[in-house]
């Protein structure tokens, strides 16, 4: 890889400058260790020592230039005593050649003059760019791993699932429900994906939300790693939730489920399909008493549904069996009030004389208000309206009954007169022009006039109704 060649070429350069640095310091031990003596007879005169050559080890040592003495008589040429160096250990130094240039042999000493030594300052080595391209190398890995390190502790499926149940833990529930979402959308098919949607429906159940609930199981169901501990733990937690809703149909399904009968739920599943199965019976016997006895059937499908609200069966059983009560109650009221009926009917036959009797009610049959007005005609019509409302027809002795009483003029004038009964009250309690200024209100063009002539019509119709007579009759 491109990163492993630059980590070797820095080493290589920093191996290279480390061996140079060790060169130069053993050049300059061997310097100090054969520096060169002053000649003899030249005590008291100070020399200056030639600075610090920096020779290879293979090369000659240096050429030292002794002083002339100091004498009276001047001398043609200094004398040149070249001192030899003792030999001494060369040591291989890899470095490139030295700054400072080798001294040429003389050729003629006598002539020559004191030779010059050139010397070169020594320049550091710059640092390669190597070893910054290493730097970087090591800083962009640091920031690589760093970066790793972040999305494997903070930024990861597992440690967002494992926040997330943190907040469960503190009930900010609404909260835990956008960090699943969240690890659903950002690690999808994962399995901490899967689990956000079964913890997603833990929520939703506890907050009573059970379509909601049962939609995330379901999810979950299908995105469940194979042969999850918690396939069978959701398919039994939609079984309950069917089972509370009083959905017994589906309930059933679920809790026969082969994973659910493979898992530890199995016991508890048994248990709540014999119990599914005992309500069923129960609503089956209520039915049967529908047609015999109206009133156990509502008894009994009233207590199942206080013990399992909502149960379709059940509530449609119950509504059945309510009818046929009403019904029943209904034909029992007939009979009771024909009872009654018949016996009004023979009462007022044995107080009413023989000979009227047939004048009277024909009479009563043509002008449709000549019969009397009692309480015991309104309870004999009355039975007859019943049993006609109930059965649709009547028998020969309520048909009877009901031209003796002359029951259908009885009804029409019982509605005639009680649409004319506020009418007339209002005439009775109020003046014509207060009247005819109260319908003004709706009807522009109303008058006094109109209103006195209107009263006068309402008058008469009450009286040829008998209104009076009846209205009292009615309200008793």
């Amino acid at each position: 890889m491109a990163n492993d060649e630059d980590l070797h070429r820095g080493l290589l350069n920093l191996e290279e400058i480390l061996h140079r640095l060790d060169a130069r310091a053993k050049n300059l031990e061997l310097q100090k260790a054969h520096a060169p003596q002053p000649a003899p007879g030249s005590a008291g005169i100070k020399h200056e020592a030639p600075p610090p050559l920096n020779l290879p080890a293979q090369q000659a040592a240096p050429v030292v230039i002794a002083p002339a003495e100091a004498v009276p008589t001047p001398v043609a040429a200094a004398t040149v005593t070249p001192i030899a160096a003792p030999p001494f250990a060369q040591t291989p130094i890899k470095a490139p050649a030295p700054a400072v240039k080798a001294l040429e042999p003389v050729k003629n000493p006598e002539k020559a003059a004191p030779p010059t030594l050139e010397i070169k300052p020594v320049i550091p080595a710059k640092k390669p760019f190597a070893l910054h391209a290493h730097t970087l190398f090591f800083f962009c890995l640091g920031l690589g791993i760093a970066g790793g390190a972040y999305q494997l502790t903070f930024n990861s499926a597992k440690a967002r699932y494992t926040q997330a149940g943190e907040l469960v833990k503190t009930a900010r529930l609404a909260e835990a429900i956008s960090a699943y979402t969240k690890i659903i959308a950002r690690h999808a098919g994962s399995p901490e994906a899967a689990y956000s949607q079964y913890a997603i429906g833990e929520i939703k159940a506890m907050q009573g939300d059970n379509s909601g609930a049962i939609e995330r199981y379901e999810q979950f169901l299908l995105a469940a790693p194979a042969g999850d501990a918690k396939v069978a733990q959701a398919k039994f937690k939609i079984a309950e939730i069917e089972f509370k809703q009083a959905n017994f149909p589906d309930a059933e399904f679920m809790y026969q489920n082969a994973d659910i009968r493979a898992s530890i739920y199995a016991k508890q599943a048994e248990d709540r399909v014999s119990q599914i199965k005992t309500v069923k019976t129960q609503i089956a016997g209520a039915r049967k008493l529908i047609g015999k006895d109206p009133a156990k059937a509502v008894e009994a499908l009233a207590a199942v549904l206080a013990a399992y609200p909502g149960v379709k069966e059940a509530a449609a059983g119950l509504e059945e069996a309510r009818k046929a009560l009403t019904a029943a109650n209904a034909s029992q009221a007939a009979r009771t009030a024909a009872r009654e009926a018949r016996a009004a009917a023979k009462a007022a036959r044995a107080h009413t004389p023989s000979a009227p009797k047939p004048a009277l009610h024909k009479a009563a049959s043509a002008a449709g208000n000549a019969a009397v007005y009692s309480k015991e005609r309104l309870n004999a019509c009355n039975a007859v309206w019943m049993i006609e409302k109930i059965q649709g027809q009547l028998d020969a002795e309520m048909t009877a009954a009901g031209k003796n009483n002359n029951c259908e003029a009885l009804r029409e004038n019982m509605a005639a007169c009680k649409g004319l009964q506020e009418e007339y009250e209002s005439i009775q309690n109020l003046k014509p022009e207060t009247r005819a200024l109260i319908e003004e209100g709706t009807n522009p063009d109303w008058t006094a006039v109109k209103q006195a002539e209107q009263d006068t019509k309402t008058l008469k119709a009450y009286g040829e109704r008998r209104c009076g007579e009846l209205m009292p009759v009615l309200t008793r």
